[in-house]
């Protein structure tokens, strides 16, 4: 037996880990199926019907932990008249939240040794902290990001940039605009300030993430329409393949309580991609 912290000696003695098996094309179920190799992403863009093979398939690269799996279309079905930010800000738009996670935008440089060329790539990095907010202003606060997201787009392709391609820092200031971009909110994360105190960030550099938030409390027409026309319901938190099946009928009161909480996140992770 080895000490405990005897790590390199342990290291030593274990076996390298398998390579994961190649991700082949041919055995994609449908043409709804398509990979990158060099970022790992299977990307699933689904139009219709979910057939029984495209889900197991599904299931089958969801449990793989060398690619990330990205779905689109699953809530194509929803009304849209129902979900649109100004149906959003007539209802809850006085509602303050406490629970937007915080990300900021950081870019990696790559190559530059040797003389090789140097490649940027962008990346979000977890805060660690919430940010309290209405909802009036966080419907705000979208509109703005996509309003400067358009205009950095459309500045690069006027300047023959493809805009599939993250930009050096400097070349990439040319095209940003720091007054457009600064979002002023009244923030409630000081609670001896019960009125909120007025804050400023950078709405590209700074990402705003909604969770725990209750749908079927807050918004209950919009749970009912997506419970109705969500095209994978087995997925959904409780369903056929919710993993909390497993959990021994003693913790029946936690399951309906972790399923609720996890419910609510997945809805906000569908909202939240409806805007962005």
């Amino acid at each position: 037996m080895h000490q405990f912290g005897d790590f390199k000696t342990v290291a030593e003695e274990l076996s390298p880990i398998a390579p994961p098996p190649p991700i082949s094309t041919s055995s994609f179920p449908s043409d709804k199926w398509s990979f990158d190799e060099q970022s790992r992403v299977l990307l699933m863009k689904c139009k219709s019907n979910l057939e029984a093979t495209d889900l197991i398939f599904l299931l089958q690269m969801m449990e793989r932990d060398d690619i990330t799996v990205v779905t689109e279309g699953f809530s194509l079905g929803l009304n849209p008249d129902l979900w649109r930010l100004s149906i959003f800000e007539g209802i809850v738009g006085n509602e303050v939240c406490h629970q937007f996670r915080v990300f900021t935008r950081n870019e990696l440089t790559l190559g530059g040794v040797n003389n090789t060329e140097q490649s940027y790539y962008e990346y979000f990095e977890e805060q660690g902290h919430c940010c309290s907010m209405s909802m009036q202003d966080y419907v705000r606060y979208i509109r703005q990001r996509n309003d400067q997201l358009k205009s950095i787009k459309r500045k690069t392709l006027l300047a023959s940039h493809p805009t599939t391609v993250t930009l050096s820092p400097t070349e990439e200031a040319k095209y940003r605009n720091d007054t457009g971009e600064c979002f002023a909110y009244i923030s409630y994360n000081d609670c001896d300030s019960p009125k909120g105190t007025p804050q400023t960030f950078n709405c590209i550099d700074t990402v705003l993430y909604l969770i725990d938030y209750d749908l079927g409390k807050f918004l209950p027409v919009h749970h009912d329409d997506f419970m109705k026309f969500f095209i994978a319901p087995q997925l959904l938190p409780g369903s056929q393949f919710c993993l909390m099946h497993e959990v021994s009928l003693l913790s029946l009161s936690y399951f309906t309580l972790l399923c609720s909480y996890v419910d609510s996140c997945f809805y906000m992770i569908h909202l939240f991609h409806v805007f962005v």
